[in-house]
């Protein structure tokens, strides 16, 4: 966290860095918007944005990470600003390098030795912007002249995306680390950040079964070295160990005295409702066409997942009615089993 720039010193950065010498300036908007390692968007490929085939909303960031020796896929959402921002300052390279050497190169940023071709090296971006902090005056929090580095700006993100709401998966994926471990430096550097980080995103309140808000799942969600609780849709699963109880039921999260639905996804929890009325609407209409034709065991069978639909419609509407209320709802036990690592 202490390697990190606080939003102040990155703001006077976006505005000393405009005034550097081409390719700096996208440079650095590349890194500190994808949280690249500082090697991988210097040498990132002039072909490394392309339409997304499945979305025309998005777009698709590909580039290498040298230091896990795989190829990382970022999604860029064209109506997300920051994201909007990045595919400008790509397009914009592209234009300016195809206008400088007639043609596509191998690299965004190249550099070329007579017919060899290389990319813009960190150090040379590096001091250009060290150079413009100590022109413009920018500081260090403890009031001393900024000695820039291109890591920091790494870490700057991660820390971001945690005080913003993003979980572990999330941080994980988005810096492309190798494991979760990695981004767990992220979200345990502090108490008040792991609550922020995972459950203030719009409020931090879990409710149990029994109509209570549940303040403990703060540090049950992340605790160093072992997880005690686990994100599900809509809120948290607080069973006590991940091997030893196991849910063997699919979508019973919502009659499970384990589940804590999250406040902040009440947007999420009616539109699960309506989906779960077009269920049972479906199957009202097939229990009768079975009942007509006399198939007894699928009737039984289609009544059964018909009742069960009903009691997670009613558990639904109680959720939805307890976070806007603000009030308690009721619930049923688990469907869970004991497991061992002999039944794997």
């Amino acid at each position: 966290g202490g390697r990190a720039y606080s939003q102040r010193i990155v703001d006077e950065l976006y505005s000393a860095v405009k005034h550097a010498p081409s390719p700096t300036p996208c440079v650095f908007t590349l890194i500190m918007g994808a949280g690249m390692r500082s090697e991988d968007g210097h040498a990132i490929l002039f072909d490394c944005l392309d339409e997304d085939p499945n979305d025309a909303d998005f777009m698709l960031l590909t580039f290498w990470q040298s230091k896990v020796s795989k190829w990382n896929v970022k999604p860029l959402h064209k109506n997300n600003k920051d994201h909007a921002q990045i595919i400008n300052a790509i397009e914009e390279q592209r234009s300016a390098v195809i206008k400088r050497h007639g043609k596509k190169t191998k690299y965004l940023f190249p550099v070329f030795n007579g017919t060899h071709e290389s990319f813009t090296s960190p150090a040379y971006t590096m001091g250009e912007i060290k150079k413009q902090c100590v022109s413009t005056g920018v500081l260090s929090d403890d009031g001393s002249p900024l000695s820039f580095s291109w890591h920091p700006l790494r870490h700057t993100k991660g820390t971001s995306m945690a005080k913003d709401g993003h979980d572990i998966l999330s941080i994980m994926m988005e810096l492309g680390h190798a494991s979760p471990d990695m981004a767990t430096a992220y979200i345990n550097n502090r108490l008040e950040l792991k609550k922020k980080a995972l459950l203030q995103n719009g409020g931090g309140r879990f409710y149990t079964i029994e109509g209570e808000v549940d303040e403990s799942v703060a540090n049950l969600l992340v605790r160093k070295g072992q997880i005690r609780a686990t994100r599900v849709c809509g809120g948290a699963c607080t069973m006590p160990a991940q091997i030893g109880d196991w849910c063997e039921h699919a979508n019973a999260c919502y009659t499970c005295k384990h589940y804590r639905a999250d406040a902040k996804d009440v947007d999420f929890f009616k539109n699960e409702k309506g989906a779960v009325i077009n269920l049972i609407e479906e199957q009202q209409e097939e229990l009768v066409a079975l009942q007509e034709n006399q198939q007894s065991r699928m009737s039984e069978i289609t009544g059964r997942r018909l009742a069960k639909n009903k009691e997670i419609y009613k558990r639904l509407n109680d959720i939805v009615s307890s976070i806007e209320a603000d009030g308690q709802y009721q619930g049923r036990e688990q469907q869970a089993r004991k497991t061992s690592l002999e039944d794997k």
